[in-house]
């Protein structure tokens, strides 16, 4: 199995093929158990990776937004 069928994998069914290979009756092939364990790690890293940029852009968007209020009031009094 390469690398990019490995990734294509649902989440079940690469805990399901890691159990297997975890079971002492069934032979090892190409990857082992530890690739299989660093895939959903991987993707583990890339769902909280995802959330944190999107949590980024909020944060990023509300510190702008509080900044326009906190200058409003002296940007609508300057002209008066």
């Amino acid at each position: 199995m390469s690398l990019q069928q490995l990734r294509s994998l649902s989440d079940d069914e690469l805990v399901r093929r890691h159990d297997v290979l975890m079971n002492p009756d069934i032979g090892i092939g190409f990857l082992g158990p530890d690739d299989y364990l660093a895939e959903l790690n991987r993707r583990a890293a890339d769902r909280q990776t995802t959330w944190l940029v999107r949590l980024t852009w909020v944060i990023a968007a509300l510190t702008v937004v509080l900044v326009a209020l906190e200058l409003l009031p002296w940007i609508s009094s300057a002209g008066h």
